[in-house]
């Protein structure tokens, strides 16, 4: 499962290895879809005053991709240390060298439109 947090027109990007990415988690055996989608992105929910509400937006390949969004009354209190992300607009994300391959060729299924290797 690949999972992109979104927060009032934003979208969540991490760094690491030096390379932007998403949230991935393994769906274990016996465990729902949703309660792995939670899991990923547990550092944010942390951070977040609500919890996001869970929208798997796309499935193929035996790959789901989920969409935690904290909406527009959220704050968010500072980044948690244990992972570094950045809210970024979608037309400010990073340019497609700098990311981890699957992961930048995940936006679409999230909606984000890739041209000229960079999000829009």
């Amino acid at each position: 499962m690949v999972v992109i947090p979104a927060w009032k027109g934003q979208l969540a990007v991490q760094s690491r290895d030096g390379l932007a990415g998403l949230w991935h988690e393994f769906i274990p055996q016996g465990a729902t879809p949703l309660r792995a989608a939670m899991k990923a992105v547990r550092t944010v929910s942390a951070d977040a005053t609500v919890l996001p509400v869970f929208t798997c937006v796309a499935r193929t390949g035996g790959v789901e991709f989920w969409r935690p969004d904290y909406g527009q009354h959220c704050s968010m209190r500072g980044q948690p240390c244990t992972t570094q992300y950045q809210w970024r607009m979608p037309q400010e994300l990073p340019s497609r060298e700098t990311w981890h391959q699957p992961h930048f060729e995940s936006l679409p299924h999230f909606g984000v439109w890739c041209r000229n290797g960079q999000g829009g």
